[in-house]
């Protein structure tokens, strides 16, 4: 695997979008860039894949997150494919009507075996921010209710924390995807970094 994986915290932060593109880079701890994304915008219904490169030459593609599907108001769908090897890494889901509750995304690995979710940090801040979402007025001050997310392993004996995606506070959108607490790597970081990517363009505030 690529060494850019090799660690357990990456750092998030999207730019501004330009000609029809959302574009951001993914840092290590120390501040030295890990990756370039790409996001095509949006503006009719077809398929946005995203794409991750080395840097923002483009001249390494190394994942690409396919978006499954065309229509996504049931739910979003994507698969994580390595473009160094050619392997399917994942799968990264969202069921649309859950998330109205409390925003929850799938990961599944390449076989599509259920491994683990990602979820709101909490019910209470959860009702809070679909509440502010709603209200007039008032959906703009739910701007600076930042949307955190727990990453729980699953299995047999439940769910066991291993990660977090937070937002760092400061003018921008800045994010910390800290996978500490998963020591032994049990989530494929390829995976984790689609995941951030994800939470930052679909989910985060």
């Amino acid at each position: 695997m690529n060494e850019r994986y090799d660690r357990d915290l990456f750092l998030v932060n999207q730019k501004h979008l330009a000609l029809g593109k959302s574009k951001f880079y993914v840092y290590d701890e120390s501040g030295a860039a890990l990756f370039y994304v790409e996001r095509p915008v949006q503006l009719l219904p077809r398929r946005a894949n995203i794409s991750v490169y080395a840097d923002d030459s483009k001249a390494e593609l190394l994942l690409v997150l396919h978006q499954d599907h065309y229509f996504e108001l049931r739910r979003r769908e994507y698969t994580v494919m390595d473009q160094e090897s050619g392997e399917t890494v994942g799968h990264l889901s969202r069921d649309n009507i859950r998330a109205w509750l409390r925003r929850t995304w799938d990961i599944r690995d390449a076989a599509g075996n259920a491994i683990a979710i990602c979820r709101e940090d909490t019910k209470v801040m959860s009702a809070v921010r679909r509440i502010v979402d709603w209200i007039p007025y008032v959906s703009l001050l739910g701007m600076a209710i930042k949307t955190d997310f727990h990453i729980l392993a699953t299995d047999g004996a439940g769910e066991t924390r291993i990660g977090t995606f937070v937002r760092k506070l400061g003018l921008g959108d800045k994010y910390v995807l800290d996978l500490k607490q998963d020591p032994a790597r049990t989530l494929d970081r390829r995976l984790a970094v689609a995941l951030g990517i994800l939470l930052d363009t679909a989910e985060a505030r």
